[in-house]
């Protein structure tokens, strides 16, 4: 199974729950909780995290083109940012 790649449009901190990032899902691949991500900041470094929690936000009646919110574990809202990219491995 290929990577599912994302590019973040927001991202915002729901207190005591986490850091949530919202993008457009542009694959008919599935993201679930428990799946690796790897975070490619804009200045080339690298975070690891794992999907804690996904939520549709315009869900548009198929698998592509989902605008979905992923609560992202063990990462901070200043570890990511707006137009960072998101790689995310089924597991």
């Amino acid at each position: 199974m290929e990577s599912i790649i994302m590019q973040v449009e927001d991202v915002f901190n729901i207190t005591g729950r986490g850091t949530v990032v919202t993008c457009i899902k542009d694959t008919s691949d599935s993201v679930r909780k428990g799946d690796s991500v790897v975070i490619t900041r804009s200045d080339g470094n690298k975070v690891q995290s794992k999907v804690k929690d996904i939520a549709l936000v315009n869900y548009i009646g198929g698998f592509r083109n989902d605008r979905i919110s992923i609560m992202l574990s063990g990462i901070n809202k200043e570890d990511i940012s707006e137009g960072d990219i998101i790689e995310i491995e089924n597991e």
